[in-house]
């Protein structure tokens, strides 16, 4: 039967140290990390609810709440001849001849913001809206209205269709965007005689400012009247500029063309400064609207990739979030997942706390049996219903795994305590409905002694194991076990380490207990009452000597007493320490002549 490997050295030290001293920790190492500061999604794949790459609301942000930008227009004179982009090299043709109610997403090559919020891509509608979401209406709106589409800027919004000689085009001209829309007229397109041809130019100098430019010289009116927007709206709606101020019913060309030039009246708030320029947010910000409230059910992930750790590496996924959903854990969900990588996730926290748009809560929490085989983890939100979604959504960021050591996944939880009180082992976010074991190394000898507060101490016979107590963890993964420790003639405290152990699992908690330890291996735990000072007593194999030393600071020993397990496999040794250790002096506990424990006074 394989057995655990020894956890902690051969020598398991009882020193003389404060009870808030913690026990040495291991190196750590990262393994992995994110700051997105990329603008992006950095390592991340974003999926939809049932795991397939797809877009949903996940994406990089600099904003806690974005910039809503707001706009003055400034007539400029049309030029002698309109600048059309038609046959100019490097033009393309974005939508052809015969279109009516068609819309194309067309990347933005230059650094450009629409309304405050930057952009790097654009949807270019027929019917003359230029918009942050993807949305056709020939019923062109007033300015403003929080019908869709929101985000929008038009030199000439109508219900408009493309001739047989029309397209719409765009090209870079001078480092700025052009888009022109070329012999359009209005719906059904039967001839009737109206044609308009007009641009939307993206300026990156002077700073996004956007020219709506008309060719009034080929501007005609027929038999389908014309009714036109010329302006532009923010992204929820309920700001903008109406240059003409005709609203939803201009009739011809204005007279001149506009300028809008943006104001920073409202520049926003950025993330966080420990955040950075950029982190991961689930909410529409790459629309200009820091909400969630798509008015449906939304969810969506992102999953990190592949990551590498030590076989039996103790490892720790750590991130920032700021958070700012409906209160409670029933709705708009934030959990973190993992799973072998290629495998099936599992939920390893939920995330409930809420910092909006402030100090973000940094998350550290251990991740379990992953080492040795690719794994990966995905942050996940959900809405869960339809309503109360207007908030500001999630953001993640400064995302790190690192790993400590190369042995099974090992936590110090809790060092020392004085002698003659009572201390408690908590152990929080740990497998749900597992158990967490304490360790003790046993290569060499028999199991160690622990005095519980409950009436009987525990003992455990793995031979050259180390496993000694299981803590029994509830549906939050969390546990607790106390212990008291006798006086021997002084103080003295004592050190453990808690491994969180994936599928241990405590079946029985009367006299004896049953710990499954997966893979076929059990372990049996034996309750007996034990009191007295400085007495050690151990269930081992028949034969085995016991010996009990006192080592003075030079190094000189004194056999203070030597025990023989009997046939029965139990041995009790018990000695009145004559004089009182003084500094220096420890006592040392051997087992087939090694030493397997030490105490030390304050």
């Amino acid at each position: 039967m394989a057995r655990l490997p020894a956890l902690l050295p051969r020598r398991l030290l009882l020193a003389a140290v404060p009870i808030s001293a913690p026990a040495p920790a291991l190196a750590q190492s990262i393994v992995f990390a994110e700051n997105f500061e990329g603008g992006g999604l950095g390592a991340y794949v974003e999926t939809d609810p049932s795991g397939s790459p797809a877009a949903t609301l996940w994406h990089g942000e600099p904003f806690c709440v974005g910039p809503n930008g707001s706009y003055t227009a400034v007539p400029t004179a049309p030029p002698v001849t309109f600048p059309s982009i038609a046959g100019l090299p490097g033009a393309i043709t974005i939508l052809g001849p015969l279109l009516d109610d068609a819309v194309v997403t067309i990347p933005v090559p230059i650094p450009f913001s629409l309304n405050g919020s930057p952009v790097a891509t654009l949807n270019v509608d027929t019917n003359g809206p230029v918009s942050a979401g993807a949305f056709s209406d020939f019923s062109n709106d007033r300015i403003p209205s929080t019908a869709a589409p929101n985000g929008w800027t038009a030199a000439w919004w109508d219900d408009l269709f493309v001739t047989p000689a029309g397209a719409v085009r765009g090209a870079i001209v001078g480092g700025s965007v052009v888009l022109e829309w070329t012999g359009l007229e209005h719906f059904p397109g039967n001839g009737s005689g109206e044609t308009a041809t007009f641009q939307v130019r993206l300026d990156p100098s002077p700073a996004n400012t956007i020219a709506l430019l008309y060719d009034g010289a080929t501007f005609s009116l027929g038999t389908d009247p014309w009714s036109a927007t010329i302006g532009i709206e923010n992204a929820t709606g309920l700001a903008g500029l109406d240059p003409t101020g005709l609203g939803a019913a201009n009739s011809a060309f204005p007279a001149t063309n506009f300028l809008l030039v943006p104001s920073a009246s409202n520049p926003g708030t950025p993330l966080p400064a420990s955040m950075g320029t950029g982190a991961a947010a689930y909410n529409r910000g790459d629309l200009g609207i820091y909400d969630y409230d798509t008015g449906g059910t939304n969810a969506g992930a992102i999953e990190s990739p592949a990551i590498s750790t030590p076989a039996g590496a103790a490892v720790t996924l750590a991130f920032d979030t700021s958070r700012d959903t409906e209160p409670g854990t029933g709705f708009d969900q934030s959990f973190v997942d993992v799973r072998p990588a290629g495998g099936q996730w599992a939920s390893l926290i939920q995330v409930s706390s809420l910092t909006p748009c402030s100090t973000p809560t940094t998350v550290s929490t251990p991740v379990l049996g992953v080492g040795g085989a690719p794994w990966q983890h995905r942050f996940r939100f959900d809405t869960i219903g339809p309503a109360a979604n207007a908030y500001l959504g999630w953001v993640v960021d400064n995302v790190s795994v690192s790993a400590s050591g190369t042995g099974p996944s090992v936590r110090t939880l809790h060092a020392i305590a004085p002698a003659s009180t009572t201390t408690t082992v908590a152990v929080e976010e740990g497998p749900p409905n597992g158990a967490a074991g304490l360790f003790f190394s046993t290569a060499a000898g028999p199991p160690l002694p622990i005095l519980p507060s409950s009436p009987e101490p525990v003992w455990l016979d793995l031979s050259q194991t180390s496993f000694l107590v299981p803590i029994p963890l509830d549906s939050s993964g969390d546990g607790s076990v106390s212990f008291t420790y006798p006086t021997p003639n002084a103080t003295f405290g004592i050190y453990f380490q808690c491994a969180l152990v994936p599928g241990l699992v405590l079946t029985s908690a009367s006299g004896t207990a049953q710990a499954d330890l997966g893979g076929g291996q059990a372990a049996v735990l034996a309750y007996r009452i034990k009191t007295g000072v400085v007495r050690v007593d151990a269930i081992a194999n028949p034969g085995l000597d016991l010996d009990l030393e006192r080592v003075a600071p030079g190094g000189a020993v004194t056999n203070l007493g030597t025990a023989t397990v009997g046939a029965t496999g139990t041995v009790v040794l018990q000695t009145t320490l004559v004089p009182p250790l003084a500094s220096g002096e420890t006592l040392q506990l051997v087992v087939a002549n090694a030493v397997v424990a030490e105490l030390s006074l304050q």
